[in-house]
C-alpha cells in the first residue's frame, strides 16, 4: 500500500511491475513445489489472515497511515488488478 501510494500514485508507471510480480510467484511457485509447500499465482488476491489486525493497527499508527486493514486490503487488491496489461 505504501509503494501503491507514494510512488506510483505519484506519477510513476507501473510498466514492467506486472511481469515483474509474475516473475516473483513464478520463482516462489517453483521453489514452493521443491519444498512441497502450496504457493499462490499471479495474479493474486490478498486475504486477511486473524493475525494481521492487531499487528496492522500497530504498524499503521506507527507510520502515520490512517487507514484501518479492512480498506487497505481492498485499496491494494484493486490496484493489482488494474495491474495486468
Amino acid at each position: 500500500m505504501l509503494l501503491k501510494r507514494h510512488v506510483f500514485d505519484a506519477g510513476r508507471k507501473t510498466d514492467g511491475l506486472d511481469r515483474a510480480c509474475q516473475d516473483v510467484f513464478d520463482t516462489r511457485a517453483i521453489n514452493g513445489a521443491i519444498n512441497g509447500i502450496e504457493t499462490k499465482t499471479w495474479p493474486t488476491e490478498i486475504v486477511v489472515h486473524r493475525s494481521w489486525g492487531t499487528d496492522f493497527t500497530k504498524l499503521a499508527d506507527d507510520l502515520g497511515i490512517d487507514i484501518d486493514l479492512a480498506t487497505a486490503v481492498r485499496e491494494v487488491n484493486d490496484w493489482l488488478l488494474h495491474l495486468r496489461p
